[in-house]
Order: C-alpha cells, then structure tokens, then sequence
C-alpha cells in the first residue's frame, strides 16, 4: 500500500468558541465544509497555553513535563528553553516519519516555530515567513493602553526617556515606521501575516512524494 501524504495545519490561536462546529457564529465557509465529513474532536484539549510547549507536544505526543519544554519566556529562562528543543533526541514524529522514507516539510509565519527555536530539527525543508508583527503588536499594546483611560502623558514620557538615553535613533525610525503603517492603514491595507506567501510557495512548488507537510497560520492570532 502506497504511503499516504499528511498535511498538519495550525492555525495559530484559533478559538474553538468562534467556529460553527462548536456552536460558535464565525462565518468559515470552508471549515464548515471540510468538518461535515472530518472527524470532529469535541473535547479537544491544548496541552499547553502558549506556543512552544503546545508545538513540542504535537511533534513528540508528550506533556510539557514529559518532553520539558515548558520554562516561563523571560530572557534568560527562554535561552534555556531553546536549548531543550536543540538538545531533545527522544521520540518525535518528524524523526519517525523521515525515517519512514517520508520528505519533512515546514512551512511556518510563527517566529517562535522556526529555525530560530530549533524547531526546523529533522526537517528536510524548513521555511519561516517573517510576517510584520511590530505593527501588530504596537496596535495591540494601545488597545490595551485605552483600557486604562488617556495614557498619551505616559507614552511622550516612555519616548522621552528613551531619546534621552541613547536610543534616538531607534524611536526616530519608530516614528517614521508609524506614519508608513497610518498611510497602509488608511489605504485599507491589512496586515501581512504571510499566509498568501505561504500557499503561493506550496501551490508553485512541486515536492517528493510521500510528504509530511506542517503549516503554521497566524491569520487569526
């Protein structure tokens, strides 16, 4: 019997609340579509809440304290945890499907599962799609600002204190950064989180059967 192809698609930070399967008022044409003759886990549970443990977990079929990727994201402690993924040589499913004759292949807009992280590990072909997350997170950071009322004193304070420090040039570029970001914006441009890039890649490309092929979207995130 012929190996059979797999595809396994994240899509990053997905809510199972929101999708018509689970009751929730999304419209996702396609999703819903694909779920009429899917199997539909109803009690799906993370293994993890954020995105490193969660990933190990799906590769290795462990827990986070089983494969030990798990360590809070602080500067130091996130070193340590690359480590861990660099160092990890135990069971891993990438490993056992190349062993298997299979051709690994990667496709990830996530900058935490990429060959930064270690993540591109048995991987015949790993691509990370650096997507522009400073404008989203800035867009975020204000959302959350606006929670706490007018904070525009705090934020000239936090620019001051940076350009009298040394870091001119940084807020300077951040400055010409947000005008580029308000004319896209008022253009009605969205922002790219590389999923176009990524399934314009694969639909051009040809590649060695059978395959293991892992995409990460981060559309929803």
């Amino acid at each position: 019997m012929d190996q059979p192809n797999i595809i396994l698609i994240i899509l990053d930070t997905l809510r199972k609340d929101v999708l018509p399967m689970y009751g929730g008022n999304a419209y996702t044409p396609n999703l819903s579509e694909f779920a009429k003759d899917a199997v539909v886990f109803q009690n799906a549970i993370a293994p993890a809440p954020w995105t490193l443990p969660s990933h190990a977990s799906f590769f290795t079929g462990l827990y986070p304290r089983e494969h030990g990727i798990y360590d809070d994201c602080d500067e130091q402690d996130y070193r340590k945890l690359l480590n861990k993924i660099n160092d990890y040589n135990g069971k891993n499913l990438i490993k056992d499907l190349k062993n298997k004759g299979y051709n690994t292949l990667g496709f990830s807009a996530n900058p935490v599962i990429s060959s930064y992280s270690g993540f591109d590990k048995y991987f015949n072909l790993f691509i990370s799609y650096p997507a522009d997350y400073v404008s989203v997170e800035v867009s975020e950071l204000f959302k959350k600002l606006h929670i706490y009322g007018n904070n525009k004193n705090k934020i000239e304070l936090a620019m001051d204190i940076l350009s009298n420090e040394g870091f001119r040039a940084l807020k300077n570029y951040y400055d010409i950064y947000k005008k580029f970001k308000r004319n896209q914006k008022i253009a009605g441009f969205p922002y790219n989180k590389q999923s176009d890039n990524i399934v314009n890649n694969i639909i051009e490309s040809s590649f060695e059967q059978p395959f293991f092929m892992f995409i990460n979207f981060m559309e929803v995130h």
